[in-house]
C-alpha cells in the first residue's frame, strides 16, 4: 500500500489493504469496519482521484504492475483475481467507472463472459479487456468493451482507461440529471 499523500490509492480484494487498519470479516472475506467494503476509506471523495478502476486479473505480478500504472496516474484501484471477486465488488455499488480485466483467469468464468455479464447489469461501466494469448472474436465482447493486446505500453493504458472513466462518468451525469441513458444506482458510499 502506497504512503498516504500518494498519487491514486490501492484496495486489493478480498485481502483489501486499509491505510486505517480497520478490518473486519464479511461474507469470509476482510473488509472496513463498515457495511460496505470501501467507505471508510473516501473512495469517491477524493478530489485528486480520477476515476475508480475494478482491474481484474489471475497473475499477482501483472495486477500490481498495471495497479501501479493507474495509481501513479491518480486512479483509485480495486483489485480482484477472479470473476466472482469482481462481481462481488460491483454488487456492492461502490462506484466503479472502469472494468478493466485480464481474459483467462482460471477457474471460472473469463474476461469475455465477465465483460458481457457487467454490460448487462452495469451498462454505463466502461469496459477494457486484455490477453496475451486470446483475442476476441466476433461477439465475445459487448458494444463498447475495447480489447488491448498484452504486452501494452503504459500510455496506451492510460488512454484506453482515461477515455473509458469520461465515457462513464458522463453517463453516470446524464442518468442523475435525467437527460437519458441507464440510470446508475446511487453509490451506497456517497
Amino acid at each position: 500500500m502506497r504512503p498516504k499523500g500518494s498519487p491514486g490509492s490501492l484496495h486489493r480484494f478480498p485481502s483489501i489493504c486499509w491505510s486505517d487498519g480497520a478490518e473486519q470479516s464479511i461474507n469470509g472475506r476482510v473488509a472496513p469496519s463498515s457495511r460496505y467494503p470501501f467507505s471508510d476509506v473516501g473512495l469517491l471523495s477524493d478530489p485528486k482521484s480520477l476515476g475508480v478502476i475494478l482491474l481484474v486479473e489471475d497473475e499477482p505480478l501483472v495486477r500490481l504492475v498495471a495497479a501501479d500504472i493507474l495509481m501513479e496516474a491518480h486512479f483509485h484501484v480495486i483489485e480482484a483475481a477472479d470473476a466472482e471477486e469482481a462481481l462481488t465488488v460491483l454488487k456492492a455499488e461502490i462506484g466503479i467507472d472502469v472494468v478493466f480485466s485480464d481474459v483467462e483467469m482460471p477457474p471460472g468464468m473469463n474476461g469475455f463472459d465477465l465483460t458481457w455479464q457487467i454490460h448487462r447489469g452495469w451498462p454505463w461501466i466502461g469496459l477494457l479487456i486484455a490477453s496475451g494469448r486470446e483475442w476476441p472474436r466476433e461477439n465475445d465482447l459487448p458494444p463498447g468493451a475495447v480489447f488491448l493486446a498484452k504486452p501494452y505500453s503504459q500510455a496506451t493504458l492510460l488512454s484506453h482507461v482515461r477515455a473509458a472513466v469520461e465515457k462513464a462518468q458522463a453517463a453516470r451525469a446524464r442518468a442523475q440529471d435525467g437527460s437519458g441513458g441507464a440510470a446508475p444506482p446511487v453509490s451506497k458510499t456517497a
